[in-house]
């Protein structure tokens, strides 16, 4: 028997966003072992005390995460994606309703702010990371991997393993800039 959907009414509902996310997802267990503090420490000094409000920049940082976990093509689709990505919403704590920051936002923030730091908020946040993963035992210390060939190292692993976390950030950052650098070209070819 054929089964045809009537047209659709729109009706209100009552959505929990924290029911939206499966209990077992990966985002669950980074916020449940992460903790974001430490950027507040990092920026600080960087935002004045009066003024209107800014946005959280561990939700700046969290977008970014984003944006390498799902492998997203630029800053501009992850930041799109917040609009209509349940899971990214509850990921920045943003509420169905709320707006979510603008695209331009971050890299206003960087040219701004982040780039005034001694040391780059990205980088901080990745070493964090590793860290954490080292803590928690996920890093097998061991081996390196270099073109896909498996290769034993004997050298000092830790060192071996830090600088290649290194320049995988580096790389990164770079591709980072060089995003925000087109998007300023871009903005000043419309203005003209």
């Amino acid at each position: 028997m054929l089964t045809k959907r009537p047209k659709r009414q729109y009706s209100s509902e009552i959505v929990n966003l924290e029911d939206m996310v499966p209990q077992d997802h990966f985002l669950r267990v980074i916020e449940k072992h992460f903790d974001w503090n430490f950027v507040y420490d990092e920026v600080e000094k960087l935002y004045s005390k009066v003024g209107r409000k800014s946005i959280d920049p561990v939700v700046l940082v969290k977008i970014h995460i984003l944006k390498f976990l799902f492998h997203e093509d630029s800053l501009r689709k992850t930041y799109e994606n917040l609009k209509y990505n349940n899971l990214y919403r509850w990921f920045i704590g943003y509420n169905l309703c709320e707006d979510v920051p603008d695209h331009s936002t971050y890299s206003q923030n960087y040219k701004r702010k982040f780039c005034k730091l001694e040391k780059d908020l990205l980088q901080t946040v990745f070493d964090k990371v590793i860290e954490l993963l080292i803590d928690y035992n996920c890093l097998d210390m061991t081996a390196v991997y270099i073109d896909s060939t498996h290769t034993k190292a004997y050298a000092n692993k830790k060192k071996n393993h830090k600088e290649m976390v290194k320049i995988e950030a580096k790389k990164y950052q770079k591709e980072l800039d060089l995003e925000i650098a087109l998007k300023g070209l871009h903005e000043e070819n419309l203005t003209e």
